[in-house]
């Protein structure tokens, strides 16, 4: 992946701050957040997108969660102190912000709303977000960001439930692991494990994509490819495809 000497707005505002960062561009022709993720080689969590919302009171808010979950509209109402928020129309995007679906970042928006970033954005030394062109995202600390604009750390996704946070810790920790090949008893828990991430991401579509990403993209590095238990792997990511047809071409 290459880094691109053209600077967008965002750029632009971080270098007149003097804030340190990385600059990435991949192919322009993907919007999907986890596949932007999978270009740039970094876990769906640590990648951030923006959503605009508008309050009960007519204001508007901004708020950064990560590409693989979904903004609890709730939980974004009471993080802001409005009765209820909702999301903007995507054709009201450009002119309120100056930014394009796919291509919205927080940093350079014609006017500054109220900003919150989910809490998780803290568990990373960088996290990424756009630059504010469809394929360019920069990297920078979560301290950099709140440098730039004020960010308010909140608890503003939909929960995706325990399995998955548990599948895809064992999944991480078997891989940076390589001595350790899971076998017997434990074998068969993490096949468990994986078979109920996808069944709890087929019952609640918003878990479809986290649910995915554990399955599929961390399962094989877990199983070592092992055909059956490959098998069984995608077939789970499958049936959580067939109810969120967007990410099929994460198979």
């Amino acid at each position: 992946m290459a880094k691109k000497e053209l600077k967008t707005n965002v750029m632009r505002v971080l270098d007149s701050k003097k804030l340190a960062y990385n600059h990435y561009t991949y192919d322009n022709s993907t919007v999907n957040g986890v596949e932007v993720a999978r270009l740039l080689g970094q876990e769906p969590d640590r990648v951030f997108k923006t959503l605009v919302t508008r309050g009960k009171s007519g204001g508007f808010f901004v708020f950064m969660v990560p590409v693989a979950e979904e903004l609890d509209l709730k939980k974004a109402a009471r993080a802001c102190g409005e009765k209820t928020v909702e999301m903007l129309p995507q054709k009201e995007l450009l002119p309120r912000t100056g930014y394009v679906h796919g291509g919205c970042s927080p940093i350079g928006m014609k006017k500054q709303f109220p900003t919150y970033i989910h809490q998780t954005a803290a568990d990373y030394d960088t996290i990424f977000f756009s630059a504010g062109r469809v394929g360019a995202q920069v990297e920078l600390p979560l301290s950099a960001l709140q440098q730039a604009l004020p960010v308010t750390p909140a608890d503003i996704i939909k929960g995706r439930g325990e399995i998955i946070r548990r599948a895809a810790a064992i999944c991480h920790y078997e891989s940076e692991n390589k001595k350790q090949t899971p076998t017997g008893n434990h074998r068969l828990l993490l096949v468990g494990v994986f078979v109920c991430a996808g069944v709890f991401a087929v019952c609640q579509p918003q878990n479809v994509v986290a649910a995915h990403v554990v399955v599929t993209a961390q399962g094989d590095q877990v199983f070592n490819g092992q055909p059956p238990l490959a098998v069984l792997i995608h077939t789970v990511g499958l049936a959580g495809d067939l109810q969120h047809s967007g990410n099929i071409r994460l198979l």
